[in-house]
């Protein structure tokens, strides 16, 4: 018997079904520098900046090492963008008009953000941090002291001071919380197994401004990190009296 085109029909109804199911599955997503750089920071939250290796972000993108290159000249770099990727996170502030609130809250806002990813530590000093999300921090403090009129000396003053101290605190508290996690020790534990040698240094008498000022504070103070939040507060507001009276002193001379 001929065939009517029946056959035909069918492989071409075949073809356009197959190709309708084909469409139909998911592609994957396109792979760029910012999916390696988030898939590096995932990586590195989770395990630890040492786990970030360009065979594991592949892996973690189901992609090819090979195919990172494309998109990331090396290893060496990733620490850098992805320094830069977390500033990104900071949520900016448009300036009131009161530099000392703007840049305090500003602070607050990327010391709680760099505390968030502990395996910084080993990336703050090696990377100058002058990507696109750390520029628009910068500019973002520049603004909020912009009213003030001051001249670039003085304005670069007041930002590094504030960023060094940031820094310096993070890093500070980024080292403990490394050290108590390899211990496995809580920060209530370690600061309750160390007041009976306190109590000792303060029984002997050699000490006694230490005793006076380190060891008058609440016994609870420094268990948490509202403790943490508020001392780190307290000492900004230190740095900002110092930046506002050495403004004063300056004169409109020095503006």
């Amino acid at each position: 018997m001929a065939d009517t085109g029946g056959g035909a029909d069918a492989a071409r109804a075949e073809r356009l079904w197959a190709n309708m199911a084909a469409d139909d599955r998911p592609a994957r997503p396109v792979l760029d520098r910012r999916r390696i750089v988030e898939a590096a920071v995932r990586i590195a939250d989770a395990e630890g900046l040492a786990a970030v290796t360009m065979r594991r972000v592949a892996a973690e993108l189901g992609s090819s090492p090979m195919a990172l290159y494309r998109h990331v000249g090396g290893k060496e770099d990733l620490p850098q963008l992805m320094l830069d990727a977390v500033l990104g996170e900071v949520e900016l502030i448009e300036p009131t008009g009161d530099w000392r609130a703007d840049l305090r809250l500003l602070s607050a806002r990327r010391r709680a953000v760099l505390l968030a990813h502990t395996w910084l530590s080993g990336v703050f000093g090696a990377h100058p941090p002058f990507g696109p999300h750390a520029t628009d921090f910068i500019e973002c403090e520049l603004a909020c002291l912009d009213h003030l009129k001051a001249g670039p000396d003085t304005v670069r003053g007041i930002v590094g001071a504030v960023d060094v101290l940031v820094t310096g605190s993070v890093m500070r508290e980024m080292a403990e919380r490394e050290t108590l996690r390899g211990t496995g020790v809580s920060r209530p534990d370690a600061v309750d197994a160390a007041r009976p040698y306190l109590e000792k240094v303060a029984e002997s008498g050699r000490y006694p401004h230490f005793t006076k000022i380190m060891l008058a504070a609440p016994t609870d103070y420094g268990h948490t990190d509202d403790d943490e939040d508020a001392a780190f507060l307290g000492v900004l507001d230190c740095l900002l009296d110092g930046l506002e009276a050495r403004l004063s002193r300056s004169g409109p001379a020095a503006r």
